[in-house]
């Protein structure tokens, strides 16, 4: 009797462990989507899609799909970024610490539009967005430890890389594309400073902003500034025939 008690509970319990795997696998990958895609978009204030999320805590791997950034309004491209795959592999067991340890980001082939118009571009109007409403990052000092937001998880970031980045760039009528060499950050938040998600994506956003700004300079045939700059000597060049036009019609 006790072992047939015994025998039962034992098939309970791995057709539970069973179970659990399956859900953890699979179908919390729907609640992540949908989680994944709200932050994204209340903290870089635009429109995050995402066709497919991938999450396996056992094995420590989160595979994000077609993920399609929308541009901040007043931009004529409908995407900012574009992402065939995004593979992030993280240590399981520091979920369960203070720091949740991300081993690796890699990202394959991404396309990006920076777009310009008068005042600004659409790559520092979403670093911007995300600025207003992250943390001061605090300065390197071992101790002092980072409270502000004492009730989540900070985050270390131990690599990421991205490979071929396909830039487009866009003000006006004048285009040019570009594809930049591979990204690599490495030990973001390893440094004590208990950085949050939001930290960590700034500063990987502003990193990429600097490759993308150098990475233009130095192309011959691409220069932001000057783009810039023959952009607005073309709209003031309208303004004053449009000027002309209707004083010669006022005459």
């Amino acid at each position: 009797m006790i072992k047939r008690i015994f025998g039962f509970a034992g098939i309970i319990a791995i057709l539970s462990l069973i179970t659990g795997f399956l859900v953890v696998t699979y179908d919390i990958g729907g609640i992540v989507k949908s989680t994944f895609e709200k932050k994204a978009s209340e903290f870089l204030k635009v429109d995050v899609n995402v066709r497919e999320i991938k999450l396996d805590i056992f094995k420590g791997t989160f595979i994000a799909s077609d993920i399609n950034i929308n541009n901040p309004h007043g931009y004529t491209s409908p995407h900012f970024v574009e992402i065939r795959q995004l593979y992030t592999k993280f240590n399981p067991l520091s979920l369960f610490s203070e720091n949740i340890t991300i081993n690796k980001v890699t990202i394959e082939s991404p396309k990006m539009t920076i777009e310009f118009n008068i005042k600004n571009n659409n790559f520092s109007q979403i670093i911007k967005n995300l600025k207003v409403q992250t943390p001061e990052i605090p300065e390197h000092n071992k101790d002092k430890l980072y409270k502000a937001k004492a009730d989540r998880k900070a985050v270390i970031l131990e690599h990421l890389e991205i490979k071929n980045l396909y830039l487009h760039t866009l003000a006006g009528v004048v285009e040019a594309n570009l594809t930049l060499n591979n990204i690599h950050l490495k030990n973001i938040g390893k440094d004590n400073n208990k950085l949050l998600f939001e930290q960590v994506l700034l500063i990987v956003l502003e990193q990429i902003y600097k490759d993308a700004l150098k990475a233009n300079i130095k192309s011959p045939s691409i220069n932001f500034d000057k783009t810039l700059n023959n952009l607005r000597g073309s709209l003031k060049d309208s303004v004053k025939s449009t000027e002309g036009k209707l004083k010669s019609l006022l005459q």
